[in-house]
């Protein structure tokens, strides 16, 4: 399964991503920012 990380400053916008992403069977992780997704990618 794939795995995708969304970054974007906007709640609305990372939920949405998500939900959509999640029903194409891929794995999401969502960060509000780029520090914040830096860290979810060094894990």
């Amino acid at each position: 399964m794939p795995k995708i990380l969304v970054i974007d400053d906007d709640d609305a916008i990372l939920e949405a991503l998500r939900l959509y992403l999640e029903q194409e069977n891929h794995t999401v992780f969502t960060a509000l920012g780029g520090r914040e997704g830096l860290e979810i990618s060094a894990r």
